[in-house]
């Protein structure tokens, strides 16, 4: 051997010999690989996840629009007050169907 190949041994081999320290994680690293490819198998269901977050966005637009409606909930909830009298009003349509005819 020359001296070059000598000193570039002399120099990896330490870390060839820290590497190796991490053989046996590699091994059981190796026992997910299975899981990995049924993991792969949900792949084309991220795909079509990644297309309803672009809907999600475009959503999110609205949402201006929903708290400005947000303003009127309070008059709903008056309006509210009103069905029990529609509910009586309602009683007086077959008079108002008589009336009609």
């Amino acid at each position: 051997m020359s001296a070059e190949t000598e000193l570039v041994t002399a120099l990896f081999l330490p870390m060839w010999n820290e590497a190796a320290l991490f053989l046996p994680l590699w091994n059981e690293a190796a026992l997910f690989l299975p899981m990995w490819n049924e993991a792969a198998l949900f792949l084309p269901l991220w795909n079509e996840a990644a297309l309803l977050l672009s809907m999600w966005n475009e959503a999110a637009l609205f949402l201006p629009m929903w708290n400005e409606a947000a303003l009127f909930l309070p008059l709903w909830n008056e309006a509210a007050l009103f069905l029990p009298m529609w509910n009586e009003a309602a009683l007086f349509l077959p008079m108002w169907n008589e009336a009609a005819l």
